[in-house]
Formats: structure tokens, C-alpha cells, sequence
């Protein structure tokens, strides 16, 4: 979704740099609570970018015929 779904190398670093973020959340919060605020880092995302931009980050632009 971060990337857009209509885009594969979107897609690909979307899900590259979620996953380069969630280990960063992951190292510095430790082995505790690591794995419970990692999930809800990953969702706090996933939300923002579809509030912000629904289509996906690297998604073209859309034309509508009227």
C-alpha cells in the first residue's frame, strides 16, 4: 500500500523502507515492548500514508474523463 499498488518498484521500496523503519523502532525500543510498539509503529504508518495520499506514494498520476 505505501507504495501503490499499481506500481511494483513502488511497491518494492515501500515495503523496503517500512521494514528499514520498523527495524530502527525495533533496535531502539529493545526486546521488551520491541515487538508490541513495532506493530503499532508499522500501523501508525500504513495509516498516515492512506490518509495523506490513498493511492500510494509512487502511484502516477490518475486522469478522469468527463
Amino acid at each position: 500500500m505505501i507504495g501503490g499498488l499499481d506500481s511494483p518498484a513502488g511497491a518494492v521500496i515501500g515495503g523496503l523502507l517500512l521494514g528499514v523503519v520498523l527495524s530502527y523502532v525495533a533496535g531502539y525500543l529493545g526486546s521488551g515492548h520491541g515487538a508490541d510498539l513495532t506493530s503499532l509503529v508499522a500501523l501508525g504508518i500504513l495509516v498516515a500514508v492512506l490518509m495523506i495520499r490513498p493511492e500510494g506514494i509512487f502511484s502516477g498520476p490518475r486522469t478522469r474523463q468527463v
